[in-house]
């Protein structure tokens, strides 16, 4: 009986310790960024957390927190999308809820074509970087022009949680 105690007690100051570790240990810092990188930055913590500029491609947003919160390698912005569309960056562990996010197309008229989810590739309970990729398949739109548009899961559905990335794309 004392045994079982033991160890209940030995389980419980291990998971003690591990969730201290992982809520206080510092998020660390990006490194220096190239203005004009080749991929888009994104932070959803900047106001608001829409990034729908016409910038080039190697725009960047900052929020207080100074930390980037999305790199999306593709694709960049203005982008023509043909099907299948690869989308493929990198998130902070925050974005993804069970380990994923939603990821939808729309065309110019905000008609959804398609959706699926950006999978992490790796561990996503931290605050780091975890790569995601996803391929879209869609039928050719009936307008030139849409939006790709990357949310960050929100189970709770509290407004104060919400971000989202919208990055035009063209379609012919």
């Amino acid at each position: 009986m004392n045994n079982r105690w033991y160890a209940a007690g030995i389980a419980a100051l291990v998971a003690g310790l591990a969730i201290g570790w992982f809520v206080l240990r510092p998020m660390p810092r990006p490194e220096t960024i190239d203005p004009d990188p080749g991929y888009l930055i994104i932070d959803s913590t900047a106001a608001p957390a829409r990034d729908s500029s016409g910038a080039g491609s190697g725009s960047t947003a900052k929020g207080d927190a100074g930390g980037y919160e999305l790199i999306l390698d593709t694709p960049k912005r203005g982008t023509l999308a043909t099907s299948p569309l690869w989308v493929v960056g990198r998130a902070r562990g925050t974005w993804y809820f069970e380990a994923e996010f939603p990821i939808r197309l729309y065309d110019a008229h905000d008609t959804l074509l398609t959706w699926a989810s950006g999978r992490a590739q790796g561990e996503w309970m931290t605050r780091d970087y975890v790569a995601f990729a996803v391929v879209l398949n869609f039928a050719e739109p009936k307008t030139d022009e849409g939006t790709l548009v990357l949310e960050k899961s929100n189970p709770s559905g509290l407004p104060e949680h919400a971000a989202e990335v919208r990055i035009p794309v063209r379609f012919r």
